[in-house]
């Protein structure tokens, strides 16, 4: 109801005070309101009445469901209580159509059918999603940078390439980690960005990033605020238009990061330069700066700022955990002790000897804690529009061009998949079999399934172990607020932040003091 008034003062300021004399804009505000109120309500109340078999949640008109960007986690709440009851819910954001799937029928077919686009699902955040028709003019280009972005994804994820970029990895690591604070508090998400976003830059970008740390943090910037989700907000995508908006700076962005890259190719180019790495490797096979950009940019998007969120969130859990801290601390202790064994070495080298396939094969632990994170942790919705003609769900019609968003709280947070859902338990995970079983049955979705599983997993997997790994053994650390107060509570994620996806109320930082030996 708060949010509606907002947009009620907001059409009078715009509308109503604009005819109006200064001097009588004050007196007739309430009878204003009164009025624009009851208009409001009427054609809102006559839109919930619609009978087309869907269950609709609260809209205004012109506007839409404005709690979805304003209070995330309420509105997924209710969609998700909606869902479970067996109800098809749907909303509209700005004049566009959104349907929430029910039932395993539904949720198979927002998975697995070819004709709901993912690519353009996430364009109804924005708030200025394209026309269908639109959509299709530029479809073929579209499907042809993806079928390149799914090719370059899969020779850039190689074990050989994988298994030579480790040492490199966490040589990146200890130089970012060295460059903090010895004893002091940190945000979290900034310092575990610009981590994910280091290494990022090592096995997917160009060396000249990775090498330099003042380069790196300049790109780290601009491309975290390109990242930004705080774009898809309700302000932002009501003011897209606008002149110097979120939006407007962030083509800036694009526009400067597209420059840098540009520069960089001429420069090789020009000193007969090659580099060993994934941009070199993308150069070789023929592919253009107009290739090389957008893989870029989806790599960043996809990739750095949710594992920069798992890695977070994996430090708070086993900060209250201490019974799961020391079963991952066994492990790397285990580890190196088999592979590196030598103690006068410093913990990054030692960490860099250990292979892959025991980074992969032979951390059981630490694969229990990662998944039982990301359980909790990602529960945002994922969006889809409908390309094809129009399809049936449940009995109901979506038509072309609509769009669908079906919130991973729905299997993830479901008592009957996962018994006191909100309680982090990586026991759940005990059997190694039951993570593909549950992805297989639709109760796990946070590394996607079906036509949409991620393709970066393994090596998101990886950056979050080497973060982990190295952290704890570098720093011992705690949660406090901004005034440095403890909190050893477990703390609860905030799902209506859905850039940082911060810890509710105040402990949003940490305080960090390095070891002795590291």
């Amino acid at each position: 109801m708060a949010c509606m008034m907002s947009s009620l003062r907001f059409l009078y300021n715009s509308i109503v005070l604009s005819l109006v004399p200064k001097s009588l804009a004050s007196v007739n505000f309430t009878l204003g309101s009164v009025l624009i109120s009851a208009g409001v309500l009427a054609v809102w109340y006559s839109q919930l009445k619609k009978s087309d078999g869907f269950y609709p949640l609260y809209s205004i008109p012109f506007i839409g469901s404005c709690s979805f960007f304003v209070n995330r986690e309420k509105f997924l709440d209710m969609a998700t209580k909606a869902s479970l009851s067996g109800k098809t819910p749907k909303f509209s954001v700005f004049g566009h159509t959104v349907v929430i799937p029910t039932g395993e029928q539904a949720r198979k077919l927002f998975f697995f059918s070819r004709t709901l686009d993912n690519g353009e699902g996430f364009q109804i955040l924005t708030g200025h999603a394209p026309r269908i028709e639109e959509v299709m003019e530029n479809r073929p280009a579209n499907q042809k940078r993806f079928a390149l972005f799914i090719r370059r994804t899969h020779s850039l994820l190689h074990r050989d390439r994988l298994e030579k970029l480790i040492p490199e990895l966490f040589s990146d690591l200890n130089t970012h980690m060295n460059s903090w604070p010895k004893n002091d508090q940190v945000d979290p998400f900034a310092n575990s960005f610009g981590l994910m976003f280091h290494m990022t830059m090592r096995s997917q970008c160009a060396r000249e990033f990775a090498d330099d740390l003042s380069t790196l943090h300049g790109m780290g910037e601009l491309l975290r605020f390109w990242n930004s989700e705080q774009e898809f907000s309700f302000n932002n995508a009501f003011t897209s238009w606008a002149p110097g908006s979120v939006v407007q700076k962030r083509k800036k962005a694009i526009g400067d990061l597209y420059g840098i890259l540009t520069d960089i190719i001429k420069k090789r180019g020009d000193e007969g330069r090659c580099e060993n790495d994934a941009f070199q490797f993308m150069l070789d096979q023929g592919d253009t700066i107009d290739d090389i950009f957008p893989y870029m940019l989806w790599i960043v998007f996809i990739g750095t700022a949710p594992s920069a969120i798992v890695a977070n969130w994996v430090l708070m859990f086993l900060k209250t955990h201490p019974e799961w801290d020391t079963k991952v601390r066994n492990e790397l202790q285990s580890l190196c002790g088999e592979h590196c064994p030598d103690l006068a070495l410093p913990a990054h080298v030692r960490f860099a000897q250990i292979p892959l396939d025991a980074w992969e094969g032979s951390t059981p632990v630490m694969e229990a804690v990662i998944t039982e994170t990301v359980r909790i942790v990602s529960t945002e919705p994922a969006f889809r529009r409908n390309i094809g003609g129009d399809v049936e769900l449940n009995g109901l019609k979506v038509e072309r061009g609509e769009f669908l968003m079906y919130p991973f709280g729905i299997e993830q947070m479901n008592k009957d998949n996962y018994p006191n859902p909100s309680t982090w338990n990586p026991a759940r995970w005990a059997d190694p079999a039951k993570f593909e079983h549950d992805r297989s049955q639709g109760k796990f979705l946070g590394w996607g399934i079906g036509m949409h599983p991620c393709l970066g997993m393994r090596i998101a997997k990886l950056y979050i172990k080497f973060t982990v790994a190295l952290f704890i053994h570098n720093f011992e650390y705690s949660r406090v607020d901004r005034s440095g107060k403890v909190y050893h509570d477990v703390p609860v994620p905030n799902l209506s932040d859905t850039h940082c996806l911060l810890p509710k109320g105040k402990g949003h930082f940490l305080h960090i003091k390095r070891k002795s030996e590291s």
